[in-house]
């Protein structure tokens, strides 16, 4: 895949010697001008982000002479801002090609200059992704094709949609896995929700290709929300029927089927492609967690499709409060195989775990350590698993990107990562129990909350736990 960025110069016979230039963005990314905030990262049509040049875009500026410049930055990319000035110094153009190159190396991407043209185009060569022998499964979440609302979504989608090129800072460094949470509205209530699938298609498309495992997931908590609605993990619409389930899910796996088989086996005979039905249900009555899980679960297979189905409990799928009653029954009591129905025999536990005081992801704090490891009870999962054969996915966790107390971030992380990698089993062992896999919580070029996900935090607490 080439990326091209072209500048073509026309220069003024005035006394003022300004020069006009045309970007052309062929990117994944949408390009700023003079951006002076990072609130365009997650507004792309509020000030001050209205002058951007968005994928397969252009646009023609015009710098007056006397060392003035544009400064034009890439969307937020892995959580790191980036960015290059164009100058025009008494009619000629330049860029920094040195400082620019350095800036886009970390996401696969290089920048020539010359003869007015600036041209980006990325490596011919895929990233490497490398496989554990010990753990299968460490990656990262990909946010933005669950995010926004309404029909401003679909207008802005070449901004949302997350791609290859945000996951390869993780990539360089040891990841193999992406978390592709979606949105179901986007899917059946748009004006165009072809357009949508259409969309995570490609991207999940160019992932695949590039070796990388795709964890597909429908991040709903278990309810449908209008398209107009922001989603929320905390309540809001009442849940949904089986029925609903196997419509949604019939939708994605028809749209899905091709790449469901066609990258199948490269990776010690598993598919790359995980089907995950259904993001953190909550405060519902545990029957009915368990029969949306099997109505997507028989979605799926009615298209003949063999790959990995991941299934959450109850209560946000925590793995610190899986044992526990809430009022809504306790899921180490229903996510089991007696109660789990896949003609496939294919399927695993997708658990969820933060560091910070409640465990939500929305504090800068992390529990100390003692509390942690007392509230983790990793000793009873680690039998539910055993008694049951069951394998786990933790694919959804992290630390605040900016916590108040890091050590103990770290302590918090190493007591989690390092169990998991202890009670570590083969992707396929469908007879031991034990875990699989883990993916953070979250990268992608749309999000800067306080549990957003950078290379920084990526190499500091997760990158050493991968075996």
């Amino acid at each position: 895949m080439k990326l091209l960025i072209a500048l073509a110069t026309a220069l003024t016979s005035s006394a003022a010697m300004a020069a006009t230039f045309t970007f052309t963005n062929h990117t994944h990314y949408v390009f700023l001008k003079n951006a002076q905030t990072p609130v365009c990262a997650s507004s792309p049509i509020s000030s001050p982000c209205q002058d951007v040049i968005g994928p397969e875009e252009s646009e023609q500026f015009t710098i007056p002479s006397g060392g003035e410049n544009i400064v034009f930055s890439a969307n937020y990319a892995g959580g790191a801002y980036f960015g290059f000035y164009v100058s025009n110094q008494n009619g000629k153009l330049s860029v920094d090609t040195k400082a620019l190159n350095e800036k886009y190396a970390s996401h696969n991407m290089q920048g020539s200059f010359a003869d007015n043209t600036l041209t980006m185009s990325a490596t011919d060569s895929p990233v490497p992704v490398v496989y554990g022998t010990k753990l299968a499964l460490h990656g990262i979440n990909l946010s933005g094709a669950e995010a926004g609302q309404g029909e401003d979504y679909m207008t802005n989608l070449g901004w949302w949609i997350p791609s290859y090129e945000d996951a390869v800072p993780y990539l360089q460094t040891g990841a193999n896995t992406v978390r592709f949470p979606i949105r179901w509205g986007y899917i059946d209530e748009s004006n165009e929700p072809g357009a949508y699938l259409d969309a995570v298609y490609a991207e999940v498309l160019d992932l695949l290709t590039n070796n990388v495992t795709v964890i597909l997931d429908l991040h709903n908590y278990m309810r449908k929300f209008d398209i107009n609605m922001p989603t929320g993990g905390n309540g809001g619409p009442a849940p949904v029927s089986p029925d609903q389930i196997q419509q949604v899910w019939t939708k994605i796996a028809t749209k899905f089927k091709g790449l469901a088989t066609q990258f199948d086996g490269r990776h010690g005979q598993f598919n790359q492609l995980i089907f995950e039905v259904m993001n953190e249900p909550n405060q519902m009555d545990m029957g009915r967690v368990v029969a949306n899980d099997n109505a997507g679960i028989s979605a799926i297979r009615a298209q003949g499709l063999k790959n990995l189905i991941l299934v959450e409990g109850n209560n946000w799928s925590g793995l610190h409060s899986w044992l526990q009653d809430q009022g809504y029954g306790i899921n180490v009591d229903n996510i089991i195989p007696s109660k789990i129905y896949d003609p496939g025999n294919n399927w695993a536990v997708a658990v969820h775990q933060y560091f910070d005081k409640n465990y939500s992801g929305t504090d800068a704090t992390c529990a100390g350590n003692d509390k942690f490891a007392t509230d983790l009870a990793m000793q009873d999962f680690v039998k539910y698993m055993h008694d049951n054969h069951l394998r786990v996915v933790i694919d959804e966790f992290g630390v605040p990107n900016q916590p108040t107390n890091p050590e103990t971030c770290s302590s918090d992380v190493g007591t989690l990562l390092s169990d998991v990698n202890q009670y570590a089993v083969p992707l396929n062992d469908q007879s031991s129990g034990g875990f699989i896999g883990w993916t953070a919580w979250q990268a992608g070029h749309g999000y800067a909350g306080v549990d957003a996900l950078t290379p920084t935090i990526w190499q500091n607490y997760y990158k050493n736990y991968i075996k």
